[in-house]
C-alpha cells in the first residue's frame, strides 16, 4: 500500500467517574480528551450510543484536539443495533449530522456498529444489516457481532465486497460466542477488548462496571499482540481499543500494548503508575 501502516490506539469513552483520582488528578483544568491525546490517538465516543449529541458538543470535541494524526470512533445508537424497530428517516439523518461534523473536522475513524449478543445470524437479522449498512453508506463502518453464527464465510465475503471493517473482539468465552480472532476484511483492522471477566459477564447481579472489571496479564497481553501485529499486516489502519474500562484499567493495558510496540512518547501518568503498579 502506497499510505504508511499506522497504528490507532484509544480507550472507550474517557467520561468515567471512577477514573477520577486515578486516570485523571481530581483537580485536572484540562479537557479529559487534552489529556488523552498525550497518549493516545484515537478514542471511541459512547455517549453517540445512548443519545445524539448537540452539535455544539461535538464541535468542541474536535476542537480540544491539537493532535493531527487523532481520530474518532463514533458508536451507532442503540435504537439502530438493539432495538431495531419502527426507525425513521429523522433518527437516520439526525445521527449521520453528527458524523458529518466530524468527519468535517478530519477525525472521522469510522462509526462502530456494535450488536448485542443476542444478535443472531438468521435471514431477517443479515437482512436488517445490509440496509443499516445502506442508510449510513456514506461513513466508514466497523461492524461487531457477538454470536458464533455470524463465524460463517458468506459474512465475511459480504464485509470484504462491500468494504466495511469487521471488529475483532477478545470477550469472556462461552460456547456460543465469536473467539478472538484477527480478521481483516477492509483497508481497517480493528480490535475491541472487553476483558475476560466470565464471572460477572452474564452474572443475574451484574452491572456495567463489573463486566468491564478487568486488567489483561502479561501472558495475555502477549496473545494480544500477536492479533495485534497479524491484523496490522493485513490492513492500513490497525485499531486497538480498550473497554475493560472501570477502575481505568483499559488506560494501563493500552500504554502497556503501546510501550510493546515502540509507541510511547510520553512517560506514563505518575497517578495512574501509582495505583498499578505494572507501569512502573
Amino acid at each position: 500500500m502506497a499510505e504508511e501502516k499506522k497504528y490507532y490506539i484509544g480507550p472507550a469513552g474517557w467520561s468515567y467517574p471512577d477514573w477520577k483520582g486515578v486516570v485523571y488528578p481530581r483537580d485536572m483544568k484540562v479537557h479529559p480528551l487534552t489529556f488523552l491525546e498525550r497518549y493516545f490517538n484515537m478514542v471511541e465516543i459512547n455517549t453517540t450510543f445512548y443519545h445524539v449529541p448537540n452539535l455544539k458538543m461535538v464541535e468542541n470535541w474536535c476542537a480540544v484536539l491539537t493532535r493531527n494524526d487523532f481520530q474518532f470512533i463514533l458508536k451507532l445508537h442503540q435504537k439502530f443495533t438493539h432495538e431495531r424497530e419502527d426507525i425513521r428517516q429523522e433518527e437516520i439523518q439526525a445521527n449521520k449530522n453528527v458524523f458529518q461534523v466530524v468527519k468535517y473536522h478530519e477525525r472521522m475513524g469510522g462509526i462502530l456498529v456494535q450488536f448485542p449478543w443476542s444478535f443472531i445470524n438468521i435471514g431477517e437479522n443479515f437482512d436488517y444489516l445490509k440496509q443499516l449498512i445502506g442508510w449510513f453508506s456514506d461513513f466508514p463502518l466497523i461492524i461487531e457481532v457477538r454470536h458464533i453464527s455470524w463465524h460463517k464465510r458468506d459474512f465475511f465475503e459480504f464485509l470484504n465486497r462491500n468494504n466495511i471493517a469487521f471488529c475483532n473482539i477478545d470477550q469472556p468465552e462461552t460456547r456460543n460466542s465469536i473467539k478472538l480472532s484477527d480478521y481483516v476484511t477492509s483497508e481497517t483492522g480493528y480490535l475491541r477488548l472487553h476483558g475476560r471477566n466470565k464471572k460477572d459477564w452474564f452474572g443475574e447481579n451484574t452491572s456495567r462496571d463489573k463486566r468491564y472489571n478487568y486488567l489483561y496479564r502479561d501472558e495475555e497481553l502477549e496473545e494480544l499482540m500477536e492479533k495485534i501485529k497479524t491484523i496490522r499486516e493485513k490492513s492500513l489502519k490497525t485499531f486497538v481499543v480498550g473497554n475493560n474500562h472501570f477502575k481505568g484499567q483499559a488506560v494501563v493495558n493500552l500504554l502497556q500494548i503501546s510501550s510493546r510496540l515502540s509507541l510511547l512518547k510520553e512517560p506514563v501518568p505518575e497517578l495512574l503508575a501509582g495505583h498499578y503498579p505494572v507501569l512502573k
